[in-house]
């Protein structure tokens, strides 16, 4: 059996790298498995990971796209068409897709094109009504052509039983994100300014903010950033963000003792911040996982959640910008009358051996 496995970008490869590890292991006992790591982005881009996969005990894609067209749609077009090349010189018998990045969506559409390859959705099922999210047209896309559909959540399996999917067809597995997660904990590092900004167990905060909705205008991520600092009353809050996200906040001229904004560290490092922060606020579907799992309460800004069940029965708390919800969960943080919580079911670090175990079955 082979099988191309197919990451379209940072997240897809967080997720995608205990299955390769899993195959890998399931290869050493004899079982017949090939498989292809497919990159579809920039070539540059590999460098940029080079410390990523260094940590993760993977080895870089076998094939890189090295796509660089300018415009999304172009982008789609020219991968659709560089895989179909792939495939017509050596079909696989399945494509593995992540189905949130472009990029990966392109790969299942030229595979169903192409007769016999079956195609498995991983981290399937994930809606959250808002067609106007990128990331929600290629999971729709994507899903709508697959056969066999690997999830995190019960709330994952229903949706696609609501979209006329058979449970022959879903295999809840949990996340192979958190086997990630899980799998470095023991490499968790303390940062180098841990000590320079003398931070204290449970006294800080982590603001992680990385979508347009809070960050495109400086205005906006000036009124969120002031609000924080009012209501953490003078506890240091670590920014870690990205060059982009960094000219925003100096355009916008927030400056305060306590905030402390920081060149993107570290994944071993960001992580030990969330295992020993006060409380996490963010934007971002990644640390809203990582968070629940580590106990870390978690605001996020954002109209609504990817990951629902980090809410139902984790950490996490939705919060409006537009009302006074976020003052209201940081009072709560600060007098430490944060809701209890768990890891959702089966996010457990075992996802990625419980989805080979499955392919091995289909052998």
């Amino acid at each position: 059996m082979l099988i191309d496995i197919i990451a379209g970008d940072r997240p897809d490869i967080l997720r995608l790298a205990p299955i390769l590890e899993a195959i890998r292991n399931e290869q050493r006992k004899g079982t017949r498995f090939g498989y292809r790591f497919i990159y579809t982005g920039k070539d540059t881009d590999i460098g940029l990971y080079n410390e990523l996969f260094s940590e993760l005990e993977i080895d870089k894609p076998n094939l890189i796209l090295d796509i660089q067209e300018p415009t999304e749609t172009a982008s789609m077009a020219a991968i659709m068409l560089r895989y179909e090349r792939i495939l017509n010189n050596h079909k696989p018998d399945m494509i593995l897709v992540t189905g949130r990045s472009t990029g990966a969506m392109a790969c299942a559409l030229a595979a169903r094109k192409t007769a016999n390859i079956k195609i498995a959705s991983l981290n399937a099922g994930v809606r959250t009504g808002d067609a106007t999210n990128p990331h929600e047209i290629n999971r729709i896309v994507t899903d709508s052509i697959s056969q066999y559909f690997f999830t995190a959540s019960h709330s994952a399996n229903q949706h696609l039983r609501n979209a006329g999917f058979t449970d022959e067809q879903l295999f809840l597995i949990g996340s192979t994100h958190i086997d990630s997660l899980l799998k470095l904990k023991p490499q968790f590092l303390q940062p180098t300014f841990w000590n320079n900004l003398q931070l204290q167990e449970k006294k800080y905060y982590v603001l992680a903010l990385n979508k347009p909705y809070n960050t495109a205008y400086p205005a906006t991520l000036k009124n969120i950033v002031l609000r924080i600092l009012k209501h953490t009353k003078g506890l240091p809050v670590i920014m870690p963000v990205l060059p982009s996200i960094k000219k925003v906040m100096e355009v916008a001229g927030v400056q305060a003792h306590n905030l402390h904004i920081m060149h993107r560290i570290g994944y071993p490092q960001f992580a030990y911040l969330l295992a020993h922060a006060k409380g996490v606020i963010t934007d971002s579907v990644q640390v809203q996982e990582e968070a629940t799992v580590l106990h870390c309460p978690t605001i996020t800004l954002y109209p609504y959640t990817e990951t629902p069940e980090t809410c139902d029965i984790g950490y996490n708390l939705l919060a409006d910008t537009q009302s006074n919800a976020l003052e209201t969960a940081i009072d709560k943080l600060q007098h430490n009358h944060w809701h209890s919580g768990n890891a959702p079911y089966l996010w457990d670090g075992q996802a990625a051996e419980r989805l080979v175990a499955t392919l091995k079955n289909m052998i």
